[in-house]
């Protein structure tokens, strides 16, 4: 009879409300695309000139690149971010807020890189730069394309032409309510 006693003693201690062995709450927020809004146009040439592009521009070199690649969802689970675009195609990334300012994680590098800001109305925007280098000689053309969250300027693309004789360049503003 005392060992049945003990047996129930246990099964109560064990049924206890205190048990903090749970996980702690997971905080999630979800946002939709509101708008895109092109930024900045700019065609530079060779010869180190540059002039501002237009809507027809982003068009004319990018086609439906922007389109496909903009994020349409933004998913904030705990410090990652998942970005949904069309297809059902995801990015990750590791994220952290300083103030107003959003960051992501360069998984090759482990850098922080600010890339968007929530503004007092609770809606967050972040930019994506995006580019296009051209090269043309030798009776051929190469055509690159390149695209990162936080390029804020050209200069990434500039640097790396070695040659190229147009370079369409693109930052694309992504607000998300």
């Amino acid at each position: 009879s005392s060992d049945l006693c003990l047996v129930g003693a246990l099964s109560l201690a064990s049924c206890s409300k205190d048990n903090n062995d749970e996980p702690a709450q997971k905080t999630q927020s979800m946002m939709k695309l509101k708008s895109s809004l092109p930024a900045e146009i700019t065609v530079y040439s060779n010869d180190g000139k540059s002039q501002a592009g237009t809507s027809s521009d982003v068009t004319n070199y990018f086609g439906k690149r922007l389109e496909l690649a903009a994020p349409q969802t933004l998913l904030f689970k705990d410090d990652v971010l998942t970005i949904g675009k069309q297809y059902d195609l995801t990015e990750s990334f590791k994220t952290k807020w300083e103030g107003n300012k959003l960051f992501l994680q360069n998984e090759t590098t482990q850098q922080w890189i600010e890339c968007g800001s929530k503004a007092t109305n609770g809606s967050v925007t972040i930019c994506m730069g995006c580019y296009r280098q051209e090269v043309n000689g030798s009776g051929r053309q190469l055509i690159s394309f390149g695209q990162e969250y936080g390029l804020t300027s050209a200069d990434k693309a500039l640097a790396s032409t070695s040659g190229a004789t147009k370079v369409v360049w693109v930052k694309m503003n992504y607000t998300f309510e």
